[in-house]
This record gives C-alpha cells, sequence and structure tokens, in this order.
C-alpha cells in the first residue's frame, strides 16, 4: 500500500511479441469486473504457468503469453476462495483486484479485496491454489467509497482497448501495464498505465462508459 487510503497497483510481465490476445489476457484472471454490479464474473478459461525452460535457469519471468498457455487454477477458484477466506461480503466490496505475478519459479495470484470498513489481501500459488499469505487491512476512519456492486461498469478488458486504441498501441507493443477500478473524484473510474519502450502512458476512463478523463504521455 502506498498509504493506508490509496490502493495498491499491480504489475504484469510483458507478452512475448505477437503472443498476447485479449482472450489471454480473460484467462489470466484480467477479466475481473465484465461490466456487471455484482461482480459475478462468468467461468474464465483455465490457463496455466510452468517453469521457464525454453529461457535457461537465470530467467526470473515467465511471459503473459507463455503464463497463458500452460495449466494453473483457474481465476474463478481463486475467486471464491479469496472471498471465502477473507470473510467479507462481495456486495459490500469498493475494490476488487486480482493480481498474476510470473516472477521466479512460484507464479502467483495476489487478490485484494476491500471495503469501507477494510479489506484482505491474500496470495495464492498459482499452480496448487494453496494460500501463502494472508494480510489483513484496516483503516483509521471509515471510508466512504463507492460500493461496486450499486453501478454498472465497462469491462475491464474493454477499459484496456480504449487505452490501446488511443495510444496507437497493441498488447504485444507493452513492457508492462496496470489497470485497477477505483473510486476517484466521486465516481468510479479505471486508472490504465501503459509502458512500451521509453514511452508511459497514463489514462483515467470513467467506469460507466469509458470515456476517457484523463491522458498523459512520459518519453523517459
Amino acid at each position: 500500500m502506498r498509504g493506508e487510503d490509496k490502493m495498491k497497483k499491480w504489475w504484469m510481465a510483458a507478452p512475448v511479441a505477437g503472443a498476447l490476445s485479449f482472450g489471454a489476457l480473460a484467462a489470466l484472471g484480467v477479466g475481473i469486473f465484465q461490466g456487471q454490479t455484482t461482480l459475478h464474473a462468468p467461468a474464465l478459461r483455465t490457463a496455466a504457468v510452468t517453469a521457464p525452460a525454453a529461457k535457461g535457469s537465470d530467467s526470473l519471468f515467465l511471459s503473459v503469453a507463455e503464463a497463458a498457455t500452460a495449466d494453473f487454477v483457474s481465476y474463478d477458484t481463486i475467486k471464491v476462495q479469496a472471498i471465502a477466506e477473507s470473510g467479507l461480503r462481495e456486495g459490500d466490496l469498493t475494490n476488487y483486484e486480482i493480481k498474476f505475478d510470473g516472477r521466479g519459479y512460484m507464479p502467483t495470484y495476489r487478490v485484494e479485496l476491500e471495503t469501507n470498513a477494510g479489506g484482505m489481501d491474500i496470495d495464492f500459488d498459482a499452480k496448487t491454489g494453496e494460500i501463502i499469505d494472508v494480510r489483513e487491512k484496516s483503516w483509521k476512519h471509515t471510508r466512504t467509497k463507492l460500493v461496486i456492486s450499486d453501478y454498472d461498469v465497462i469491462e475491464d478488458v474493454e477499459a484496456m482497448g480504449i487505452a490501446l486504441e488511443d495510444a496507437d498501441l497493441s498488447m504485444d507493443d507493452l513492457n508492462r501495464f496496470e489497470l485497477e477500478l477505483h473510486t476517484k473524484r466521486g465516481e468510479l473510474v479505471y486508472s490504465v498505465e501503459l509502458k512500451s519502450g521509453m514511452k508511459e502512458y497514463e489514462y483515467d476512463l470513467r467506469a460507466a462508459d469509458g470515456t476517457i478523463l484523463k491522458r498523459e504521455t512520459d518519453f523517459d
């Protein structure tokens, strides 16, 4: 956390050129909001993770493309397990975020659940579904963030597509990216960051309809 009232962001290793589609993105559990008010995402295709044998023993990352073609516990299974483990009510969530991390030889899921009363971060072994770590979060004061289930929002894959189109990029161009759904300026907003080579793009999109509220470009 970058402070108790700021939500964690997540990064994902970049795909090899030409290898990742939005279908593969969904297979990794990135399609988590699905434009619904109850967060009951449809079943996603099972993806998988294996050790990066072809890249040599010193490789620290599995690419997203590699991860999407192997065999790990499905997103839906992890989601259900995380909510059950947290003890939180799904309808109370103000932030729901899932991270797939392919670094090292134990790829993991991180699920971050937040309500106005508190939250939970849970790490899973992506290959077995075993819980690795659980961290409870609390706020000094009760929050008043928007409850996601009270609103209709576009799918996160659609939000990513809007940002990519505006930046004239494809998934294959990205070194890394970040996407989160959160309350900002009194409404639910998707914040998207795209990094391609030395260029970095930042967007805020209205979650209700995908309208671009902010765009920034940085050339390092």
